[in-house]
């Protein structure tokens, strides 16, 4: 913890690695199944992208970005909760 309580960076967060090493494995993981799920995850949660901004920049509809970011969600979610190691 730091002195204004915050986690530290490389803190146990969660039930979680430190330094969220098993959400970057588990992105690894996706991205050997299919790598444009990845950057769909990327641009949403981590850039902060609108699926609209998202369907422009890819070149796809919202209904495909949305089937894509619900998969990635889900296999995300049951990788991390799988008690993978």
């Amino acid at each position: 913890m730091t002195a204004r309580g915050q986690p530290a960076p490389d803190s146990d967060v969660g039930g979680l690695e430190p330094g969220g090493r098993v959400l970057d494995r588990a992105l690894m993981d996706l991205e050997k199944l299919d790598a444009d799920k990845v950057r769909l995850v990327e641009l949403r949660y981590l850039m902060g992208c609108t699926v609209p901004e998202i369907c422009e920049l890819r070149g796809v509809s919202d209904a495909t970005v949305e089937r894509h970011l619900r998969f990635a969600r889900t296999w995300l979610y049951d990788r991390l909760h799988s008690g993978m190691t």
